[in-house]
């Protein structure tokens, strides 16, 4: 799939246990070996870091310390 402008052909996550969509960026932790390349976010004139604060940022302050920051997210399965 092809995601920002401009395009970067990237892979797309389909969560089917969530509704999670979402692709893995460079300077990932923890990251998928893919077939093509992460997307990059520096690249990328329409992608922004979300603030903490963002309604979207769910849940928000993942961890101490968080406040003022970036929006952190995780998932885990068990």
């Amino acid at each position: 799939m092809y995601v920002g402008t401009p395009p970067q052909k990237t892979n797309l996550a389909l969560d089917t246990g969530s509704t999670l969509t979402w692709v893995q960026c460079e300077g990932c932790k923890s990251c998928f070996e893919l077939s093509m390349p992460n997307f990059s976010i520096r690249r990328s004139t329409t992608s922004r870091p979300m603030p903490d604060n963002h309604p979207l940022c769910v849940p928000p302050n993942l961890g101490p310390g968080t406040k003022g920051q970036n929006c952190v997210y995780g998932l885990f399965y068990y």
